[in-house]
């Protein structure tokens, strides 16, 4: 299981709340209205500056294990904005000031530069190592509030609270949506519960909430009960920013940053020689499939989604890698990282490949790394071994590792490559 890293001297805010009973709680209705209420302020932003500072914790019988996340994300006119993420995989900012754009990694002192694109930002997993993650992580803050409500069919209003943060009390209603609230509920081995304390005022979001209970490594009778919490505050939420300040949109290199092209592959998470981690992955049938479980088993596992082009390019090539070898005991496992499960399993019956597809919320990137760009194909030996973990179609690569599995796979070898002929004097 991948445990969560420790990130220290990143001061964590002091939080209350105290219950008001100001209003009893509200129907299912009502409260469902509110939330869409508020989506819609954020989808209506023109302009905003948000900050968050998120605290996680993963909690089982003998482990608990914790970790900070601050983020934040501006947009202002002018094709500007500013995208900041610190974490436990790295610090980044990915900032333009309308005709130049950086993306910056702080930890390893290195920044790309180019001409900003005329459609905005367009930093997304594909075209980004694992440290900069947090700044992609950042660029979706507003988008999280602005498609929130989309997520659910029904939810509870709870009296209304004031919850004191950095020295203010702010009055708030609270709205709760469980997992039986959920358009698409997920596995049916975990609950979860998650709340959300809205400014009466600004009817901006101030304080999150989000619990999950699972189980990890099978079923609620033999798996290993997990809890999982985060705590997020938005300390700062500006929304239509009428003259944001133009600093926020600068950048001046450090003088120990050194200009690249582009970052070094090598940055990204890399799990080649190591174990492969304990996970349970539910079908779309609602089955649980414990990796684990296919062990004396080649198993060949690809990260992919139908929004992500080179993923959907690279579908035939794995679709001639499964009818090669489904008869030789190779195992294939493709994990979908959309939003919807259905999107993906309409693509693959669309398409006719008969693989087994699973829907991940975020465990199995997690317990491979964390995210760190797609496709992203891994490859387990019979013992549990990860012989190779590659991001992009690299299919001579992945043919080569398949066929290192030994000789029912030597037909995979991929054939080499011709020298040009030469003509004769």
């Amino acid at each position: 299981m991948k445990l969560l890293t420790v990130t220290l001297g990143l001061a964590a805010p002091i939080i209350s709340a105290v219950a008001l009973a100001q209003s009893p709680a509200s129907g299912p209705s009502d409260a469902l209205t509110l939330l869409q209420q508020v989506s819609q302020r954020y989808a209506d932003a023109k302009s905003y500056h948000i900050k968050s500072i998120e605290e996680g914790t993963e909690s089982q019988e003998f482990e608990h294990n914790w970790n900070e996340l601050i983020l934040i994300a501006t947009e202002g006119p002018g094709n500007r904005y500013r995208f900041e993420g610190q974490g436990s995989l790295g610090s980044a900012v990915y900032v333009s000031d309308g005709k130049t754009e950086w993306l910056y990694d702080v930890r390893a002192h290195l920044y790309t530069q180019k001409p900003v694109s005329p459609d905005g930002p367009d930093l997304h997993p594909p075209k980004i190592p694992g440290p900069v993650i947090e700044a992609f992580q950042a660029k979706h803050l507003r988008d999280s509030f602005a498609s929130l409500a989309n997520h659910y069919k029904s939810a509870t209003q709870l009296p209304d609270e004031v919850v004191t943060l950095d020295g203010r009390q702010i009055p708030c209603l609270v709205v709760r949506m469980t997992t039986s609230d959920l358009k698409h509920p997920g596995s049916s081995n975990s609950s979860s519960e998650e709340t959300i304390w809205i400014d009466k005022s600004r009817m901006t979001v101030v304080k999150h909430v989000d619990r999950t209970h699972a189980y990890m490594g099978g079923s609620e009778e033999a798996g290993i009960p997990v809890y999982f919490e985060r705590v997020t505050t938005y300390p700062v939420t500006e929304l239509d920013l009428q003259d944001p300040d133009p600093a926020l949109f600068s950048f001046t290199a450090p003088q120990d940053a050194k200009l690249v092209d582009k970052f070094p592959e090598h940055m990204r998470p890399d799990l080649t020689g190591k174990t492969a981690p304990s996970l349970s992955l539910k079908a779309a049938d609602g089955k649980q499939v414990s990796l684990e479980s296919f062990r004396g088993k080649p198993v060949l596992v690809d990260f992919w989604a139908t929004w992500c082009a080179p993923c959907v390019e690279g579908m035939p090539k794995l679709a001639h890698i499964y009818e090669q070898t489904k008869d030789k005991g190779l195992v294939l496992l493709t994990i979908d990282q959309d939003e919807e499960a259905k999107d993906a399993t309409d693509f693959l019956a669309k398409k006719r490949y008969a693989w087994s597809n699973f829907h991940d919320e975020g465990a199995a990137a997690k317990a491979f790394g964390g995210s760190s760009g797609i496709p992203r194909t891994i490859l387990i030996d019979p013992s549990g071994k990860i012989v190779y973990d590659n991001i992009g179609n690299r299919d001579d690569e992945l043919l080569a590792a398949i066929a290192r599995l030994g000789p029912s796979y030597f037909l995979l070898s991929p054939k080499p490559k011709q020298e040009p002929c030469l003509a004769s004097k």
